[in-house]
């Protein structure tokens, strides 16, 4: 099957795991339902999910999940850059941020690093990090220092608008730290034409990929 054109995010993690990116430990911040992860643990067999969400209302979901997958883990907190109570802030555009000042629209809730919740529960590297937070990704780095020394994979929605950081800076931010673009899902346009959104697959500027600079077909 030639997936070279393929932009879903089935074909984007098949090549992913074609080219030799190993996975222990998948943690998915900003997770929702985590409707998705059995489809995402298949491609790396043995790994491992952690779900990191603000939001305790998905709780019964994912019980209902760990029925199937009994290592699935969960945290209910905001990935953040220090350990500490703070808020959660919904809207309609972004679902929940994190916030450190009340406020009337606000929920109080728990503050971790996600090398904190690493440690806690006991998860394996290599890591793959998956980010849905909206503007946060900064925040949720900060927090992620020691873990990020063991990650494989890192993907990341990532927009072309200052809804949050533009998916240019996102790269640049990346590549500071040791990562890569190795792949993309998902692009999303506005009803206008204009491109919105992409999910960005970043790995280690060490991987085989990038030593080699020439174009392929397949």
């Amino acid at each position: 099957m030639d997936l070279s054109r393929d932009t879903t995010l089935n074909a984007a993690l098949t090549r992913i795991a074609n080219s030799g990116v190993q996975v222990a430990s998948t943690i998915k911040i900003g997770a929702g339902s985590g409707a998705d992860v059995p489809h995402v643990e298949r491609f790396f067999p043995g790994s491992r999910t952690l779900l990191v969400e603000m939001d305790a209302t998905f709780e019964p979901q994912w019980r209902s999940l760990q029925a199937k997958i009994p290592s699935l883990a969960w945290a209910i907190c905001g990935a953040a850059d220090e350990d500490r109570d703070g808020y959660m802030r919904k809207n309609s555009l972004t679902g929940g941020k994190v916030a450190q000042e009340p406020s009337a629209d606000a929920t109080r809730i728990m503050h971790r690093r996600i090398d904190t919740l690493v440690r806690e529960h006991q998860m394996q590297a290599p890591y793959f990090l998956r980010f849905d937070t909206h503007g946060a990704e900064m925040l949720v780095l900060a927090g992620a220092t020691e873990t990020l020394k063991d990650t494989s994979l890192i993907q990341m929605e990532c927009y072309n608008f200052k809804h949050t950081m533009t998916f240019d800076k996102m790269v640049g931010s990346m590549r500071e730290r040791g990562f890569r673009v190795i792949d993309m899902c998902e692009p999303l346009f506005r009803s206008d034409g204009a491109f919105w959104q992409v999910h960005l697959f970043f790995a280690r500027d060490d991987h085989k990929a990038f030593k080699d600079n020439s174009f392929h077909v397949a």
